[in-house]
């Protein structure tokens, strides 16, 4: 199910100064699409698809903001289930995984994964 969260409510809980939360803030502004999920899902089960996919994206050499701080953000958060919330920009062509408190009322990271150019 897709919760309803206000686009200034997630600026809002974009605080650190990472490049990844900068550049979803950023596009968030600029009116970039997003989804936020109200249905947890375990943390242990997304830390292991997210580790897979940040060595996939090393191995393939496509461009990532904070992939391992998301990781490490992740490990120490200390919950056992999260929420998710996507942010597709296009200028630059990002797309940012967001990992939230069940509540919804915290973030605790923000992943962008450059997204393919059409050629």
């Amino acid at each position: 199910m897709t919760a309803v969260m206000e686009r200034q409510e997630l600026i809002r809980l974009l605080t650190r100064e990472s490049a990844a939360d900068r550049a979803c803030r950023a596009a968030l502004r600029s009116m970039a699409s997003y989804t936020v999920w109200d249905s947890p899902a375990p943390l242990r089960l997304l830390l292991t698809a997210f580790r897979r996919r940040s060595r996939l994206l090393r191995r393939l050499g496509t461009p990532t903001l904070d992939a391992g701080e998301t990781i490490a953000r992740l490990e120490a958060c200390g919950l056992e289930i999260v929420c998710l919330g996507l942010v597709q920009a296009t200028d630059p062509p990002y797309h940012f995984q967001l990992f939230l408190a069940p509540d919804l009322d915290q973030l605790i990271a923000c992943l962008g994964v450059k997204r393919p150019t059409p050629s």
